[in-house]
């Protein structure tokens, strides 16, 4: 192979490899899609008073369940994201970084959180919290 040919073939690895990393984005998007259809649910009235009834018990815990879900699905896929990104060469600037984390502030609200690239069980800490209130 010519130093041509192995331009192109280097040039088109790296192609390919910038491409995968975006590949997950329509997922993402679908996850977030889905996630905003089910907070109205969450959030809506839930009528009556006193206890909650065991159908209105149902109802939360089914919203809450596919939140975690998308959450757990969302994060995951996010992290793999950022890490097959970085992987393949593409980083953002600390500058730029930062105005997307802003701009996500903006939308989501306090609970966005400068990502940590380290492993985590978001499992764990969702299932926890079912668990303590049903005792």
């Amino acid at each position: 192979m010519g130093a041509h040919e192995s331009e192109v073939s280097t040039h088109t690895d790296r192609m390919i490899a910038w491409s995968a990393a975006y590949s997950g984005i329509p997922i993402l998007t679908q996850w977030t899609t889905e996630e905003q259809a089910d907070l109205p649910r969450l959030r809506s009235k839930l009528g009556g008073s006193g206890q909650l009834s065991p159908a209105q018990v149902d109802r939360l815990f089914g919203v809450l369940g596919n939140l975690r879900s998308e959450n757990k699905h969302m994060s995951g896929g996010s992290k793999a994201l950022l890490k097959y990104a970085e992987a393949s060469g593409i980083k953002l600037e600390l500058p730029k970084e930062k105005e997307i984390l802003a701009e996500a502030r903006r939308i989501y609200g306090a609970c966005v959180a400068e990502p940590s690239r380290a492993p985590t069980r978001i499992a764990q800490s969702y299932d926890a919290a079912p668990r303590a209130q049903a005792r």
